[in-house]
């Protein structure tokens, strides 16, 4: 079905959100920030890439900076990404967007919300 990387430093958020993607067949992989992300992504493809923007070591903005812009990482330019986000974030929201998010998703949410975004991103 589709092979997705989920980045949040909450790691019992994570699990979570892993464990609700692979009942509904998805492959899912997992990293701690932004940082153990690209790591990931250079030897690991995806399709998709969900991740918390409020991260320490790299946040979500400069790691979506990173796959969209960063020559390194050309192989990444089609990779789907969603951010997650607090609601009182709309700048980097806006800015996200811009660089090609997919989409996004405010924290909190229902788990019916990841399942929809994440089929619409892949669909």
């Amino acid at each position: 079905m589709g092979r997705i990387l989920v980045v949040d430093d909450e790691e019992s958020l994570a699990l979570l959100i892993k464990k609700v993607l692979e009942m509904e067949g998805y492959e899912v992989l997992v990293a701690p920030n932004g940082q153990k992300a690209l790591e990931i992504l250079q030897r690991e493809p995806v399709d998709l890439v969900i991740t918390d923007y409020m991260m320490p070591v790299m946040d979500g903005l400069e790691l979506v900076r990173r796959i969209k812009r960063d020559e390194k990482f050309s192989n990444l330019k089609n990779v789907k990404i969603i951010m997650l986000t607090v609601s009182d974030f709309q700048d980097t929201i806006e800015e996200a967007l811009k660089m090609g998010v997919e989409d996004y998703i405010t924290k909190p949410f229902d788990f019916s919300e990841i399942i929809i975004a994440v089929n619409n991103a892949l669909g």
